[in-house]
């Protein structure tokens, strides 16, 4: 999760990003492979279906829907519901989800009966359809919420990080922003709590362990701090961002 939080603070930081979605099934749906497919979709008369690298069709259009190869499948939908075709083209796990991810580490993302639940390559359920929201899997461990609080599972189903938090980002260099009553901090990936939550904002970790994040009471400096939490530096903000901040509160 590459956003500060609240939204307010997204604005005064000049970022431009879309609040997530319930989970990573919707914004996957039109994501690319990064390597080429065996099968290419394509679409006539509103349907879609796939043709091999020389252009031969392999299953003709009727599918409402279908998304590029990851991992050896693609998401169809018809009707509705979703499912996957593997890369010779059969359709390996039916169209019976209304909502689906591309598969990532061997789990997708899957809603049934309007929860979300994590299955394998197999068609069987890893964990159960019983959270409001779901993600992907980040560093082993994927963001779940349940009852209006995150948490956090690990690659077996198995809630391993209670869903206690009032807001939650991905693992990024084993830590995670969580939140409680509106102020932010990082837990690392056993569940510690490693930088107590007293932040109006938040961004995540870079590769060089330093995050960036904005204090209550100073909403126009951002302060770097390391892994532990200690301050790096700090730097004070343009006053026509000031300004774009105080126009909006009075929106």
């Amino acid at each position: 999760m590459k956003t500060w939080i609240p939204l307010i603070s997204l604005l005064f930081f000049g970022i431009i990003h879309a609040k997530a979605q319930h989970t990573d099934a919707q914004a996957s749906s039109h994501s690319q492979s990064s390597t080429v497919p065996a099968l290419i979709p394509f679409k006539h008369h509103n349907k879609v279906g796939f043709k091999n690298l020389q252009g031969e069709i392999i299953i003709y259009p009727s599918y409402d829907f279908a998304g590029a190869f990851h991992e050896g499948f693609a998401i169809v939908g018809i009707n509705g519901k979703r499912g996957f075709i593997n890369t010779l083209g059969k359709e390996v796990i039916p169209c019976q989800y209304e909502d689906l991810s591309d598969f990532s580490q061997g789990l997708a993302v899957a809603a049934l009966h309007g929860k979300y639940g994590y299955i394998n390559t197999s068609n069987q359920w890893v964990a159960q359809p019983i959270f409001d929201k779901a993600f992907k899997h980040h560093e082993g461990l994927a963001r779940v919420q349940r009852q209006g609080k995150y948490g956090y599972i690990n690659m077996q189903g198995e809630i391993v990080i209670p869903t206690i938090y009032h807001d939650a980002g991905d693992f990024h260099q084993q830590r995670a922003i969580i939140a409680i009553d509106a102020l932010y901090g990082f837990i690392n990936t056993n569940g510690q709590q490693v930088v107590e939550p007293q932040y109006m904002a938040a961004m995540d970790y870079t590769a060089h362990g330093v995050a960036k994040v904005m204090k209550h009471h100073e909403p126009y400096t951002l302060y770097l701090i390391d892994t532990a939490g200690h301050t790096i530096s700090q730097e004070q903000h343009f006053d026509e961002r000031r300004e774009m901040l105080n126009k909006l509160k009075k929106q």
